[in-house]
């Protein structure tokens, strides 16, 4: 044998020794006795402790504690078994302290249920474990299982830990990339599905660095809730720790474990057991809930705190919904005591959360006294809270895509922060064409500055219905309204109060009711707001005026390219209060100037050429003194003597007019203007804006031609829903 092949023999013998040495020190122990005993000879590698006496004869026993002092008198990660099952109650000290890694599977007790079992995905149910430790009989604050530091990596399988005077159990297993796992558990809950507190479920500690903690499933397709564990009944929190790393996936958290989702809410047949303190509250950036069941907890249910959080799949409930939440009769429920959700901390996921009878549903705030930045509220249902549906207090620049915001007793969101953006969401959800589940105070309230109300980037608008209050109030400056659908709401589709520069543009706001909250407008600006701009929107079905501003409100508010179908009110209203005449001079005062409207003369309808064309003289009585000049005229024309208002015939691209510039004072104008093809004739109005944005009422109305037009059949307007009923939320155009 030559030196490279005795190098090479030495070297594959050292390896297999190293390799059998392992082997033989990851130590199998199987737990045969339910009583409470130390081991004989601690580190001998066997669990035995000697039991009789020589008449009956001598026999060994392996206890739970016995079995973890060998484990940690041994090197290697060793494995706890059980051949019984019952109820192990230590009476006279703590079981010791876990030290070294090992995996106590209480699945390997007779009758327990199986780590890997499938779920019946209508109704899962958690079986309860086959053993169970119980410290009722311990005083102080005397914890169950205690993971130290070098346990890190350590599996805990189906085990039940009740009625400690402490944490039922301790993960301080320090930082580091081995995964600790917790999972099948019940911790607080007796096998009968009734609290057995302990103080507090789960505490992590306090851990510097990045722990690798599971708490629950790994997230496999079989997996689901119910087989993560049951916490539910400890006195303070169910999961508990100031720590980074840390995974708590599909758990029943308050629950009693028995009973699944049902139309929406929980089975019926399930209780409710709770954690006296919060569900789950987790301090420590980039720790994710996902998949739990958490209700009747303390207030929050769910709290985490830190960057780069996620909160995803959870149903978060403060009570029993006993009935389908979209059904022929409302749910009749009694909303938990505290809010569902908290998130503290900058650029979390929030995702595909039912949250359902808290007081606020979901709370977004800082972490720290600065607001943060960033993270997305994506896909959530959000109903029957007593308050608030979602609140963003403390994080600003998040995305709010596609969430569901119904039968909440207040907004179903209330912006408090800036340069959100708020898209796609559905503020109140439609049972029918005319009917439907809103928000007891109205959709969404924005009070920050710089939001947007806008699509998806994909094209999904938000929806903005049945409310029984206004559907958009906004409060905060620079807010911008895009593409929304705001119908069937109360008081106002759209209330304006003490904010400036708002947009609103290319929204449909229709069928807005008188209610407590106001006189049926589709817009209504109050007091103390100024510079707002409205255009291109469709006004159609509200029971008060489409735009109506405050005596108060201020001025710059400009409006136009706007459509007006089929409104009771007016569709400008200055003063809030119907027509306002014409004043010499255009002398008087108050909101946007009280700004004279054109006063329209002899017109000419030519239908000898196609598209046929109008012409009509027009002259604005107001000086320079009370207008910013130039002005802005714009032209509407109605199909029906009935019509308040109807179509701008400046819209469009390319338009069939430019907005015409009035630069001088007080004059006599013509305007020839462009029809669409085969009009035979209607009604004509107009407006004037000056240049600092102040918009008048429509003018008093000319006829021309014969009054038999479809404009919405004929393309006049394309932008409409047509040939669908022309208020009907539910006929959407592409």
């Amino acid at each position: 044998m030559n030196r490279s092949d005795r190098i090479r023999s030495i070297s594959m013998s050292l390896a297999l020794s190293v390799i059998l040495t392992n082997s033989a020190l990851a130590e199998t122990f199987v737990v045969d006795s339910l009583n409470d005993f130390s081991d004989d000879n601690i580190g001998d590698g066997k669990c035995e402790t000697l039991f009789g006496n020589p008449v009956d004869g001598f026999y060994f026993l392996c206890s739970l504690r016995g079995a973890i002092e060998e484990s940690n008198a041994l090197a290697g990660k060793d494995t706890i078994q059980f051949s019984v099952a019952g109820t192990i109650s230590p009476s006279s000290n703590p079981l010791p302290l876990i030290a070294e890694s090992v995996v106590i599977d209480g699945s390997s007790a007779p009758g327990a249920p199986a780590r890997d079992r499938e779920l019946d995905s209508t109704a899962p149910i958690s079986p309860p474990p086959a053993v169970f430790i119980d410290g009722a009989g311990l005083g102080g604050s005397s914890q169950g299982l205690i993971l130290g530091t070098g346990a890190r990596g350590s599996e805990i399988y189906t085990l039940g830990i009740t009625n400690f005077p402490g944490a039922g159990l301790r993960l301080g297993v320090g930082a580091g990339p081995e995964q600790t796992i917790i999972s099948g558990c019940w911790i607080g809950q007796a096998a009968n599905r009734t609290a057995a507190a302990n103080a507090t479920g789960i505490d992590l500690g306090f851990i510097v660095g990045t722990v690798t903690v599971r708490i629950g499933h790994d997230g496999s397709s079989l997996a689901g809730t119910g087989r993560g564990n049951v916490i539910s009944g400890n006195l303070g929190n169910g999961i508990e720790g100031n720590v980074r790393g840390v995974t708590v996936r599909g758990n029943w958290i308050g629950s009693d474990g028995n009973g699944g989702l049902y139309s929406g809410g929980l089975d019926p047949t399930a209780s409710v057991v709770g954690n006296g303190g919060i569900g789950v509250s987790l301090i420590g950036s980039g720790n994710g809930v996902f998949d739990n069941q958490v209700i009747g907890n303390g207030d929050p249910q769910v709290m985490v705190q830190g960057a780069n959080l996620e909160v995803s799949d959870n149903q978060i409930f403060g009570a029993i919904v006993p009935t389908p939440l979209i059904g022929p009769t409302v749910p009749v429920v009694t909303p938990g005591p505290g809010d569902g959700l908290h998130v503290l901390g900058e650029n979390a996921l929030v995702q595909d959360n039912q949250v359902l009878a808290n007081q606020t549903g979901i709370r977004l705030d800082a972490d720290g006294g600065s607001p943060n930045t960033g993270g997305t509220v994506a896909g959530n249902v959000l109903a029957l809270n007593a308050g608030d549906g979602i609140v963003l207090a403390g994080v600003q620049g998040l995305a709010l895509d596609e969430n569901s915001m119904f039968l909440n007793g207040d907004y179903g969101a209330r912006i408090q922060t800036d340069s959100n953006q708020i898209r796609g969401n559905e503020f109140g959800v439609a049972i029918s064409s005319d009917s439907g589940r809103g928000n007891a105070v109205g959709g969404v309230i924005v009070t920050g500055q710089s939001n947007e109300i806008v699509d998806t980037p994909d094209d999904k608008f938000n929806s903005i219905i049945f409310n029984e209050g206004p559907g958009i109030v906004v409060v905060g400056d620079g807010t911008r309204i895009e593409n929304a659908r705001v119908a069937l709401n109360r008081g106002a589709g759209v209330m304006i109060e003490n904010a400036d520069a708002t947009e609103i543009t290319g929204t449909f706001i229709f069928n807005t009711q008188v209610s407590a909250f106001g006189d049926g407008d589709g817009i209504r600006i109050g007091a103390l707001s100024q510079d707002s701009q409205i255009d291109t929107n469709l006004f159609a079905g509200n029971e008060g005026a489409s735009i109506a501003l405050d005596t108060g409100s201020g001025g710059g508010h400009a409006a136009f390219y706007n459509v007006f179908f089929g409104n009771e009110g007016i569709p400008i209203d200055l003063q809030g209060d119907g027509p306002t005449p014409n004043d010499p001079n255009d002398d008087d005062s108050g909101v946007n100037r009280l700004q004279n409207a054109p006063v329209l003369s002899n017109i000419v309808f030519d239908d000898s050429v196609n598209p046929p064309t109008v012409s009509v003289d027009y002259t604005v009585d107001t000086t320079t003194d009370n207008s910013t000049y130039p002005l802005t005229i714009e032209f509407y024309v109605a199909d029906q003597p009935g019509q308040a208002g109807g179509v701008s015939i400046h819209r469009g691209t390319p338009s069939l007019n430019p907005l015409i510039s009035y630069p001088d004072a007080p004059a006599l104008k013509t305007a020839v203007l462009n029809l669409p093809e085969n009009t035979e004739g209607g009604i004509m109005r107009a407006l004037a804006i000056d240049a600092e944005g102040n918009t008048s009422e429509l003018s008093a109305a000319l006829e021309f031609g014969v009054i038999d037009m479809v404009l919405f059949r004929d393309g006049f307007e394309e932008e409409i829903c047509v040939p669908c009923p022309i208020f009907d939320p539910f006929c959407i155009c592409e």
